[in-house]
């Protein structure tokens, strides 16, 4: 490397002694030191150049007016062709065009298409089946309760007696044989209970007939 540095020293001190240029230009950026050499026609690297070395030997080979002749049509042809490529980046940028496909590229397309549509109408197909399925078992299902309801009030009997009392009822029990639970019990019988206190027991026929009396009038209050 020391060696490289005199030499590059004695050539510019011998350029110095002859009257060169040693103003010349040079770019900092290697990439551009290396497209200058190319475009002088000298070698872009050479054995053990590091990009100081480089940049040097370039400015050494700009101080001599040839390669400086030879630089400037190369970087106007460069600087043309750079306004010519960004006229052309515009003109296409505002302008429309289309490009016809190939046979082979719209065969794959319609193919593609044809799968999709098949697709599509296999899952627009379940999804109605899963719909309907839906409406008719809602509808099966609503059908049957309201079935079952107007059958259990079908199978309602009117039946009234005397058995309530001024105040509102509080409660009513069944016996045993009244529900049917002990078919061996005794007669049938139904408890009464109302607000005002009274108690009391009543056979569970038609008759509808009091029996006795559990409790008494007038131990509850007595607003309507």
């Amino acid at each position: 490397a020391k060696q490289k540095a005199d030499e590059l020293h004695k050539a510019f001190e011998e350029v110095r002694k002859t009257k060169g240029d040693l103003s010349a230009a040079v770019p900092g950026s290697d990439r551009e030191v290396k497209n200058k050499l190319r475009l002088i026609g000298e070698p872009i690297c050479l054995f053990g150049e590091d990009p100081a070395d480089r940049r040097g030997r370039l400015k050494l080979l700009l101080s001599k007016g040839k390669y400086q002749e030879l630089l400037k049509p190369a970087a106007a042809a460069a600087a043309k062709e750079a306004s010519r490529g960004d006229d052309k980046r515009g003109k296409v940028e505002q302008e429309l065009f289309f490009t016809i496909g190939s046979e082979n590229l719209m065969a794959k397309r319609r193919k593609l298409w044809d799968i999709t549509r098949q697709k599509s109408k296999k899952v627009l197909e379940a999804e109605r089946e899963d719909f309907h399925k839906t409406i008719d078992y809602d509808y099966n299902r609503r059908f049957t309760v309201l079935a079952d309801a107007l059958k259990s009030a079908h199978s309602i009997e009117e039946f009234t007696g005397a058995g309530s009392d001024t105040r509102p009822l509080s409660c009513i029990r069944l016996s045993r044989a009244t529900r049917g639970a002990d078919p061996h019990a005794q007669a049938p019988r139904v408890a009464v209970a109302s607000w005002s206190g009274y108690i009391g027991i009543w056979s569970a026929d038609e008759k509808m007939k009091r029996l006795y009396t559990l409790g008494s009038d007038g131990h509850g209050h007595s607003d309507r």
